[in-house]
Formats: structure tokens, C-alpha cells, sequence
């Protein structure tokens, strides 16, 4: 079947060709022959702006990979730190 990758990166404002760029090198990864059959949404905005750098497929519904977890841990790691704790 095909890998599914969902995620949300942000990256400071740059010039036009490195977003150029970028996008080349995106489109080289998700159309390369390691990526045969899936299935790419992708969403990339500058961390200052909000002002969207790439976009591929990103209003498109998925099912979220097992890996996707991952971010939103991340990201409540990087926000609540390591001893946090939630009561449930």
C-alpha cells in the first residue's frame, strides 16, 4: 500500500528561490520511487507570517499514520515540559 505522512512545519521567512527550492525538493521526496502509491498532505508556513510557503493536498482528509502522534506529543513536550502531568 502506500505511506501516509501528515504534518504541519513551520519555517522562517525566506526569499522566494529558497521556497522555490523547497518545493522541489518536496516534490522530488513525495514523487520519488521510495513513495510509489501514496499519499501526501502537506502544509508548510513561515513560524513569523503564518503566510503559506507549500502547500500539497493539504485540505484533504486522511487517515492519520501512527506516526502522526508524534508531532502533537512533541509539540506538548516542547509547551508543558517534561513534568507535567495531566489529570484524566
Amino acid at each position: 500500500r502506500g505511506l501516509l505522512v501528515v504534518g504541519l512545519l513551520l519555517v522562517p521567512a525566506g526569499p522566494a528561490w529558497a521556497q522555490d527550492a523547497l518545493a522541489k525538493q518536496v516534490e522530488a521526496l513525495t514523487t520519488g520511487p521510495d513513495y510509489q502509491g501514496a499519499r501526501w498532505g502537506l502544509l508548510v508556513v513561515e513560524a513569523k507570517t503564518g503566510k503559506v510557503v507549500l502547500a500539497q493536498n493539504a485540505d484533504e482528509l486522511f487517515a492519520p499514520a501512527s506516526t502522526t502522534k508524534l508531532y502533537s506529543c512533541a509539540a506538548a513536550l516542547a509547551h508543558f515540559g517534561a513534568d507535567h502531568t495531566f489529570e484524566t
